[in-house]
């Protein structure tokens, strides 16, 4: 199998053992309906189709997928299929993500000491424990680099509370502050199906009493989690010295997924509107018509090429690609086609300029657009995007056929152009048939 296909088949095998795992857990709690709703939720919370799809953290992914068998293998350690499971799942765990490990693990332990007590509880925990120490063993390799793990921007990417609740599909890079392209948010259904059982819901009579503690627990756990990726937990962070295996506080995000999906699967019992499988069912689309933004494929631009035509400003863009295309003589038309880099972020919508001079110098045809028409202005390009941006250029009907292009960018307030080396252009010479 190439390489391509191994890791993609890593990433669906991650993704598929998550959902299942999440059904097989939340049926422990909740009616066939709400489990099924629950893992839906799970699989299509769109910090989990971000981490998968947009980051390829698959690690991360792993997290995901382990986690929920990892919570199954507690509730019923006191089988040897079950304390195997859970050993075995903490292990890979610290394999997988060893910071999100250990995180998610103290979760576990947590939700154990708060809705369990007595024997099953203390080998629960003693599965746990032995999943732990090997998974540590497997690590000392790495845990003896110094520099294993350390992100010193770490404490740059705190996120702020809206950011966890905006409803907004983001697909660019991460970088620090309220400015930040990834997604972030819990997820608009899950958070009104969890509100909707908090306000209007009371526990079916079906149900285990188990499960209302549990369910306490995960709106406990999930609250607690998504605050310690704001920026109040940072002396938390630094007192435990959990952030050394992690990159990123919001990373968090993947160990509250299963507490997440858990509450919000929970609406289907505790509403009596919605215990009914048509219902549930109608839910479960719903889910997953909310995650269409990530699941819409989206086509990438061709690579550049390795040596850009031209850097434009402050290292601010490249201009990777020029071509021009059409007939070269008086009444010809011409669509000079334009590939651009972003570079860093821009905080100026230029205008693009392209000029078409004869061999005095002088302009005979001219167009004055921003890149892609109007439609795609610098200011909203990603750091490291590729713009293909097309101009179309009619050429006058007399006088002299152009020998050259001259082409670059402005700020439109100022009249003030780009630097381009020494210049403030890029001239492309014309060779007419």
């Amino acid at each position: 199998m190439a390489g391509a296909a191994a890791v993609r088949l890593a990433f669906a095998c991650g993704l598929a053992l998550g959902s299942w795992g999440m059904y097989v857990w939340a049926r422990r709690f909740l009616s066939p309906p709400a489990a099924l709703l629950a893992a839906v939720v799970y699989t299509f919370l769109p910090w989990i189709l971000a981490t998968a799809y947009l980051r390829g953290a698959l690690g991360e992914v792993w997290v995901y997928g382990l986690a929920p068998w990892a919570l199954w293998g507690v509730g019923r350690a006191v089988g040897r299929a079950a304390w195997v499971t859970t050993a075995v799942a903490a292990a890979l765990l610290f394999w997988s993500q060893a910071g999100l490990a250990v995180c998610a693990l103290v979760m576990i332990s947590l939700m154990m000491a708060a809705t369990s007590r007595g024997r099953p509880a203390l080998v629960a925990l003693s599965a746990l424990v032995a999943g732990a120490v090997v998974g540590v063993i497997g690590l000392i390799p790495w845990l003896r680099q110094a520099a294993a793990g350390a992100n010193p921007d770490f404490d740059q990417h705190f996120l702020y509370l809206f950011q966890l609740l905006l409803p907004t599909w983001g697909d660019g890079a991460s970088r620090p502050g309220w400015q930040d392209e990834t997604t972030f948010q819990l997820g608009a259904l899950a958070l009104g199906l969890i509100l909707l059982a908090i306000l209007g819901g009371r526990p079916s009579t079906d149900q285990p009493p188990a499960s209302r503690a549990v369910f306490r627990f995960a709106l406990s756990a999930t609250g607690l989690l998504a605050a310690l990726t704001l920026g109040w937990a940072a002396p938390l962070w630094q007192l435990s010295g959990v952030s050394r295996p992690l990159s990123y506080p919001w990373q968090l995000l993947t160990v509250a997924a299963p507490w997440l999906s858990l509450a919000a699967g929970a609406a289907s019992d505790r509403l009596p509107l919605l215990r009914a499988w048509p219902r549930a069912v109608v839910l479960i689309g719903l889910a997953i018509v909310a995650s269409y933004p990530y699941l819409d494929v989206k086509f990438a631009p061709p690579p550049p090429a390795p040596q850009p035509v031209a850097i434009l400003g402050e290292n601010q863009i490249a201009l990777v690609d020029a071509r021009v295309e059409g007939e070269i003589r008086a009444g010809g038309a011409l669509t000079v086609t334009l590939t651009w880099q972003a570079l860093r972020p821009i905080d100026l919508d230029y205008t693009v300029f392209i000029h078409a001079v004869d061999d005095q110098g002088q302009i005979v045809a001219q167009r004055d657009r921003q890149p892609q028409d109007d439609q795609h202005p610098t200011n909203a390009w990603r750091e490291g995007e590729i713009i293909v941006d097309p101009h179309p250029l009619a050429l006058p009907t007399t006088g002299a056929a152009p020998v050259a292009i001259h082409l670059g960018l402005y700020d439109w307030r100022t009249g003030q152009r780009l630097r381009v080396g020494e210049g403030d252009f890029v001239r492309l010479a014309l060779h007419a048939p």
